[in-house]
């Protein structure tokens, strides 16, 4: 999918900036010594700004990143050095092709010679080595503030759902304590069959905690009469999931938990990136997988 303008413009003028601002500090070219350096350090800038747009445009439509990015950085490495080689042949020599030749490196000068734009490059590959380092930097910054927020969002939606006094007729009750069980508890009973002979496990869909898979065999924590209790039942997490899909508030939070959504008590971000919930009276923490944080908000809104 391409990038879209907006985006290919906001980074190209965010990357020439960058370009400005570290040659400005390190000054390599002998820049401290030109003249017209606000000049010349203007014109990479606006090279920089035009060739980080070609690039990024010609690059959007390669979907896999782990391909596109080594794609973009090897192209604007070599495509950039040899324009600011060519740039600094012109503001140096007065001609695009000087230093081009061995005449500024003790080579042939009637033949080309490479030596100054691997000089070239290994400058460019320092600039682009702070700015990646820079971006890595505000990019987990915003990953942070955006995992912040998103839980933030969650447990303000949980809490909200914990807080109603009174549940709609067709959806179950939000509980804040296991003494409220009773007062959610139905008669619906829902059969969970297992793969081994006569294997049937009768229970309310509102008595689920939590199903955390074992391998083949899945643990089904739930509550009765006050109690938290367990069954171990030999069947798969596809399984249960087909089982118990039209129960709309036992959800998929991880590939090997299913768990009821009004027993969630606030949600926790760990270093990794993912996510933890606090379950209604335990101390497990069920992880969170960062795909499913979507589906959670979707039901909590319901």
């Amino acid at each position: 999918m391409k990038e879209p303008l907006s985006h290919i413009l906001k980074e190209s003028t965010r990357y020439s900036l960058a370009v400005l601002f570290i040659l400005g500090v390190l000054q390599p070219f002998g820049i401290d010594q030109m003249e017209h350096r606000l000049a010349y350090l203007f014109g990479v800038a606006v090279m920089e700004f035009f060739i980080k747009i070609v690039i990024l445009t010609a690059a959007s439509p390669i979907r896999n990143k782990k391909v596109q990015l080594p794609v973009r950085y090897t192209v604007h490495l070599l495509l950039f050095s040899a324009m600011l080689l060519t740039f600094n042949s012109y503001f140096y020599a007065g001609n695009l092709t000087e230093f081009w030749t061995g005449k500024w490196s003790g080579g042939d000068p009637d033949k080309l010679d490479l030596t100054l734009y691997f000089e070239a490059c290994k400058w460019v590959l320092l600039v682009s080595l702070i700015i990646a380092i820079y971006d890595i930097y505000r990019m987990r910054n915003n990953r942070l503030r955006l995992e912040l927020e998103e839980v933030r969002a969650i447990n303000a939606l949980l809490e909200q759902r914990a807080s109603q006094d009174e549940p709609e007729d067709d959806e179950p009750a939000s509980v804040s304590s296991e003494e409220d069980y009773d007062e959610v508890a139905e008669n619906s009973v829902c059969a969970i069959k297992g793969n081994a002979v006569n294997d049937l496990f009768e229970l309310s869909p509102k008595e689920i905690l939590y199903i955390e898979s074992l391998s083949n065999y899945a643990d089904i924590w739930y509550l009765h009469e006050g109690e938290r209790l367990h069954h171990i039942i030999r069947t798969t997490m596809k399984q249960l999931r087909e089982q118990l899909a039209e129960v709309d508030y036992l959800i998929s939070c991880h590939r090997a938990y299913i768990i009821n959504i009004n027993y969630a008590v606030s949600l926790t971000s760990r270093t990794s990136g993912n996510y933890q919930l606090q379950m209604l009276g335990t101390d497990k923490l069920i992880p969170v997988s960062r795909a499913n944080t979507v589906e959670i908000k979707k039901v909590l809104q319901k």
